[in-house]
């Protein structure tokens, strides 16, 4: 029985509600410690975000690894003792995805926010998946040496017959339940990855012929080298950021805009009606001239090269000095529609090339090649 202020055998004794036990607080019942737990940890994630909206800006791709490492950490000490409740996990979730998104009316498919950036997703942490990893590994470790709970995961997660039979803990739900079995079939050694990358698997129903959206536009070939391009250092974050937009279609633009109000989209330039991206970014009166001469370059490599294969950063393999050439370009296009001029264009490319040059990335065949391509931007 748990004392309280008047039972206390001692009257100068402070009685408390709970024990805490390295900055885990146990209450008398494990809905309220759960309960207690995620209040506390919804208020520290909030109090973190608001004050990040006074001027916390990153680029876009830097974001998820901002969130990852600087709000989300808070609370996996707590996750890995307590089963946190889903809707707490939700909303610290949601705190987390808007800030990555904080600039961004469209979004991606969901899957993307948390698969790994090599498979073109941003790799934010999955609450829910990586709380219960933390908490299941913290389970499993400690029946390696408890002869109780070994007995508990074997009677209860493993369904041998088990004799005397455990009493089942409180904590063990049967959410808990199920994932422990899902795990318990699928890795080999006990890691907070592994048992991570198989809940977040499951959370998704990511099976072998799931795909996503960028998949179908893209053959395998393709896409990994332009993904490989998202992540290469060759190219400004701020480009690479924008580069990923177009690239899982969550650029947003007059033509969405039109989409939302239901109206025919018309260049917020020129005035001219039904347009599409291409009109956009190189058939607009004030980019035309642009994006003639950049068209111009890319057909020295490949005289059949469509505007329509620029905007899905398509190029072949021996040429890799095309991501960067276009990936800045339209980059600069998007920026200054309102004051393009060729003169400043090729400024901007010559600049860009010259802080490619001071960086540790760069080699110098890559050099030379972008080197060729803005002198014939000049002709």
């Amino acid at each position: 029985m748990w004392l309280n202020q008047s039972t206390v055998p001692l009257p100068f004794l402070l009685v408390s509600d709970n024990l805490e036990i390295l900055g885990v607080k146990i209450f008398e019942s494990w809905p309220k410690t759960r309960q207690i737990a995620g209040i506390e940890l919804k208020q520290k994630i909030k109090s973190i975000r608001d004050t990040w909206r006074g001027g916390r800006f990153y680029d876009f791709l830097l974001r998820p690894h901002v969130v990852n490492t600087y709000l989300f950490s808070n609370i996996w000490h707590k996750a890995s003792s307590i089963n946190l409740l889903c809707k707490d996990m939700d909303k610290i979730q949601s705190e987390g995805n808007d800030y990555i998104f904080a600039d961004c009316y469209l979004r991606p498919q969901k899957l993307v926010n948390y698969i790994d950036k090599s498979a073109g997703g941003l790799q934010i942490n999955h609450v829910r998946s990586k709380a219960m990893a933390l908490f299941i590994k913290n389970l499993l470790e400690e029946s390696l040496t408890n002869i109780y709970l070994d007995a508990v995961v074997r009677k209860y997660c493993l369904d041998e017959d088990v004799l005397p039979a455990p009493v089942r803990p409180f904590y063990l739900d049967n959410r808990l339940v199920s994932s422990m079995k899902t795990v318990l079939g699928s890795i080999q050694r006990i890691s907070t990855k592994s048992i991570y990358d198989v809940l977040l698997k499951n959370a998704f129903s990511n099976n072998e012929n799931f795909q996503l959206r960028i998949e179908l536009v893209y053959d395998g070939f393709s896409l990994n080298n332009i993904l490989a391009f998202t992540r290469s250092k060759l190219i400004p974050t701020t480009v690479r950021s924008h580069m990923w937009k177009i690239i899982h279609k969550i650029e947003y633009s007059e033509i969405e805009e039109a989409k939302v109000k239901l109206i025919s989209p018309s260049c917020n330039i020129c005035g001219e009606i039904d347009i599409d991206r291409i009109h956009r970014y190189f058939k607009c009166e004030n980019v035309f001239n642009i994006g003639l001469i950049f068209l111009r370059v890319l057909r020295v490599f490949d005289p059949l090269y469509s505007l329509e294969e620029i905007l899905e950063f398509k190029a072949k393999e021996e040429h890799p000095q095309l991501y960067w050439f276009i990936s800045l370009t339209l980059y600069y296009i998007d920026k200054n529609r309102k004051r393009c001029t060729t003169d400043l264009y090729k400024a901007y490319m010559w600049s860009e090339l010259e802080t490619l040059r001071m960086s540790k990335y760069a080699n110098e065949d890559m050099l030379l090649a972008l080197k060729i391509m803005l002198e014939l931007l000049e002709e």
